[in-house]
């Protein structure tokens, strides 16, 4: 297998773990220029997780001749996730979906597996399954040439998570806004990076107060006391941190384009509902899918 160049981020770079998570158990070590079950070529990493990274890849032997089937997303689950006593079933939840009818509602927008293999690495066996890149991503088209990929790894933990607080299911509704205005638009609301390329976290607590206001004093007392004490006045904003005072409100053309007034306001008061800073103020699934900009029951 060809290696032209590393895995250079660390799967672990924002876990505190460094190199020790490529073990035996862990993940598999993934270089640029590989070649996949004769036919996937590694292009590009697009992102990792606790359990996993992500890679971007060409599909040397496609089936057709339809651009947006060349481009695959890789997904190298660690050794641990099966075999063990905590298996994740990633790849049966993926066939499953794909078995279902294809003239069911909503069908056509998951991007459903289209292979898995697993061969075995030097830390073990890897389930890897594939799925077929989308042939758009927000408003730019993916065209011949792999995505240009300025933030590998978005950064959109729930505020909870951040300072240390306790966390439920209702922390999955941040990351759902913040998945969703990155599919529109193709950026990433926070980045925590001032200057750029040195993360810090008081810079993306500034970024989350700007957009969304101040934390509460309820959660900051469930907070890190460290974090709390470090970080944030007694107004729940963020001490020490200038961000420009020109900076764009969800409102605005650049995080809601083209929309027509209506349309934005129903977005922008879906996004504020959902990435609400308490989570006990965030919406209930039931009542999100009954919310004006969903509207999925009736």
């Amino acid at each position: 297998m060809a290696t032209t160049a590393q895995d250079s981020v660390l799967p672990s770079s924002e876990y505190g773990r460094g190199g020790d998570v490529y073990r035996p158990g862990g993940f598999h070590p993934v270089y640029i220029g590989d070649v996949y079950h004769d036919k996937y070529k590694v292009l590009n990493k697009i992102g990792y997780g606790v359990y996993s990274t992500v890679w971007l890849a060409r599909d040397l032997q496609p089936s057709t001749d339809d651009d947006a089937h060349k481009f695959v997303a890789i997904k190298f689950l660690t050794a641990k996730a099966y075999g063990t006593e905590k298996d994740i079933f990633e790849r049966e939840i993926l066939k499953h979906l794909r078995a279902q009818d294809e003239e069911q509602l909503g069908y056509a927008q998951i991007c459903h597996l289209v292979d898995d293999f697993e061969p075995k690495g030097p830390n073990g066996t890897h389930i890897r399954p594939l799925r077929h890149r989308p042939r758009r991503l927000g408003r730019r088209t993916l065209g011949r040439q792999p995505p240009h990929l300025d933030h590998p790894t978005p950064r959109s933990p729930r505020p909870e998570v951040l300072i240390g607080a306790p966390w439920d299911a209702s922390a999955d509704l941040w990351n759902l806004g913040a998945v969703v205005l990155e599919i529109f638009r193709a950026i990433h609301m926070f980045s925590g990076e001032n200057p750029p390329g040195q993360y810090k976290l008081e810079n993306h607590l500034a970024e989350i107060v700007q957009l969304f206001g101040p934390f509460p004093k309820a959660l900051l007392d469930k907070a890190d006391e460290d974090i709390v004490g470090a970080v944030f006045d007694d107004k729940g904003e963020v001490r020490d941190v200038q961000l420009s005072p020109d900076a764009p409100v969800l409102a605005s053309e650049e995080y809601t384009p083209g929309l027509h007034q209506d349309d934005r306001d129903e977005f922008v008061a879906f996004l504020q509902s959902v990435m609400n800073i308490d989570p006990v103020e965030r919406p209930s699934p039931e009542d999100l899918l009954r919310g004006c900009w969903l509207y999925a029951i009736r």
